[in-house]
């Protein structure tokens, strides 16, 4: 119970995070970078949670979310990346997560 209920929240951590991402990503490029880096470890943080907590997932939602903390995660630790660079990372994740928890 306590496990569900754990669960739900981070779920719902995810997609409010993802619906302020998805609406604020015309605006990203113009945050500072520590803004950009706040929002990009919070969706790690997010995702981490639901894994963390993963009692209806489905394998193939697993691995679709693996990929998306990876692919997150390189882009938190390379150094000089740009706009563009964070824009190609940022909204297939995003698409991806909104596909996953908003589109069910």
């Amino acid at each position: 119970m306590y496990e569900n209920i754990v669960y739900a929240i981070a779920m719902n951590a995810l997609v409010e995070g993802a619906r302020a991402n998805v609406g604020s990503i015309a605006i990203f490029t113009n945050m500072s970078r520590l803004n950009q880096l706040q929002n990009i470890n919070g969706l790690i943080r997010s995702i981490r949670s639901v894994l963390k907590n993963r009692c209806s997932l489905s394998e193939e939602d697993l691995v679709k979310l693996k990929d998306c903390l990876q692919q997150l995660q390189l882009l938190r630790s390379k150094k000089g990346k740009t706009d563009k660079e964070i824009l190609n990372v940022t909204i297939p994740v995003l698409d991806v997560l909104v596909k996953l928890f908003l589109e069910q």
